[in-house]
């Protein structure tokens, strides 16, 4: 019996240029990111799906789009209860899409920054209230541990959160913790939530910030990493269904990590501290991608390199026998982002469904001073360059930059494009005119390389169903 005709149209009008162009689709700006009574320096985190987009930074505010970012609509937030009234900062965002879960986090703290909580609102219809809300606290009754610089992350049955607790006696008292809990009761708004949490106090090797990794959705398992001294690193890996972490460590490249000057813009200010390429972690990044994992993290000069810079690498994934899972290998690749008249630093890193890595980093100041302003810039890694290299970023269309800030970068963040998962999103922010709120160019994003345009103008307005 003959099947049915199949006819192969001309390749070259359905995608016109060069496939390896790199390509953005949305840059759109959040008109209400730049609100005296509620933001500071943005520090936008966002997630989207097709056209709903939920963003929130610095202090206290949030809001919605449902047009890509064309339009937004601000998202009230309660008050905190009496042992943390103040509702803080350090906004994450994160949407499950295999539950149609939206995941919001931010930082409640009292006026002595001797307690806070983190608390989750967990919105199962875009358009409506969160149906639950969650209070993380890692003092408990005690009411005397500051949860700082939380961090959430996503696999396929879990929910992660990090956070730098600072605890008694203050200030020396710290951990790197990683929480996990069940997405399955969270969507269903189980409560009280039974979850896990494995701690690393500071007096094992001083302080340590830690960030799950992006792109884990998929797998069974988390991965973070930070730094043991300059040549190594140590590697964690929790799997969803284990109570016992495996802690490896790895041999790298060296790493300065010291203060970079990074002055520029019309006020000449530094944008960047000590602690954005510090052994700490607070700008360490980790991801999973395919057949690898892997980290990158901001650095200060060194022989080869006369401004502050980005070092990463990726390590191999090997399948763990009878578990469809994987253990971590060796390095596979490494790479030094670099620019002998511009720093480069905070990387924001994720993976898309082919492997391919998506970056969002800062681009701006020099050594000496006179360099042009902050701004973020995006770039892949993938087949057309190498596994780790982007070899070119590209500024975000539509911010013009002016003026430094003299903190940048915590909290701007890169996902997999939900709707086309062969592309990326990514929220950033950049000065204009001044350094005040109103100045505040805080920008939503979709890129990706020119042969998988097709894919994101067939999904950009696809809305999800809500459920």
């Amino acid at each position: 019996m003959t099947g049915p005709e199949v006819r192969i149209g001309d390749l070259a009008a359905q995608v016109h240029g060069s496939e390896a162009a790199f390509v953005f689709g949305r840059s759109n700006e959040n008109t209400l990111a730049d609100d005296p009574g509620k933001s500071a320096l943005a520090e936008p985190a966002g997630a989207g799906n097709g056209p709903l987009v939920f963003m929130a930074g610095n202090f206290s505010h949030a809001e919605r789009s449902f047009n890509g970012g064309v339009t937004w609509t601000a998202v009230a937030l309660p008050g905190g209860p009496a042992e943390a009234p103040i509702l803080c900062c350090d906004h994450d965002v994160k949407m499950d899409n295999a539950r149609r879960m939206w995941i919001h986090s931010y930082l409640y703290i009292n006026s002595a920054l001797t307690n806070g909580l983190i608390r989750l609102d967990i919105r199962r219809n875009f358009s409506a209230a969160p149906a639950c809300s969650y209070i993380l606290d890692p003092g408990g009754a005690g009411n005397n541990v500051l949860p700082d610089y939380p961090h959430i992350g996503l696999t396929d049955g879990f929910l992660w959160i990090s956070s730098n607790s600072v605890g008694p006696p203050f200030p020396g008292g710290q951990s790197a913790q990683m929480f996990k809990f069940p997405l399955a009761s969270i969507f269903d708004c189980v409560a009280p939530i039974a979850g896990a949490v494995f701690s690393w106090p500071r007096t094992l090797e001083g302080q340590k910030v830690w960030v799950p990794a992006e792109g884990a959705e998929k797998r069974r398992y988390m991965v973070w990493s930070h730094a043991v001294s300059s040549t190594v690193d140590r590697w964690f890996l929790w799997r969803d269904l284990s109570a016992s972490v495996a802690i490896t460590t790895r041999g790298v490249g060296a790493s300065s990590y010291i203060d970079a000057d990074c002055r520029g813009g019309v006020n000449n200010a530094d944008f960047w501290g000590f602690l954005n390429s510090s052994a700490h972690g607070f700008q360490r990044r980790n991801f999973v991608a395919e057949n690898k994992v892997g980290t990158a993290y901001g650095v200060g000069p060194d022989v080869a390199h006369s401004q502050g810079h980005i070092h990463a690498y990726a390590l191999a994934l090997t399948p763990a026998a009878g578990t469809g899972e994987a253990v971590l290998g060796g390095v596979i690749a490494s790479t030094a982002l670099a620019n002998s008249g511009v720093c480069l630093g905070f990387p924001h890193v994720a993976a898309n469904k082919k492997g391919h890595v998506g970056w969002a980093i800062a681009v701006g100041g020099r050594r000496g001073g006179g360099g042009s302003a902050v701004r973020p810039a995006a770039g892949i890694a993938d087949d057309f360059t190498s596994i780790l290299n982007p070899l070119v970023v590209f500024n975000y269309p539509g911010i013009f930059s002016s003026h430094n800030p003299t903190r940048y970068g915590d909290y701007y963040n890169i996902h997999e494009d939900e709707s086309c998962e062969k592309w990326f999103v990514a929220t950033g922010y950049g000065l204009e005119g001044g350094t005040s709120v109103i100045n505040i160019d805080s920008r939503w994003v979709e890129f990706g390389r020119n042969r998988y345009f097709r894919c994101w103008i067939d999904y950009r307005n696809l809305q999800p169903v809500s459920r």
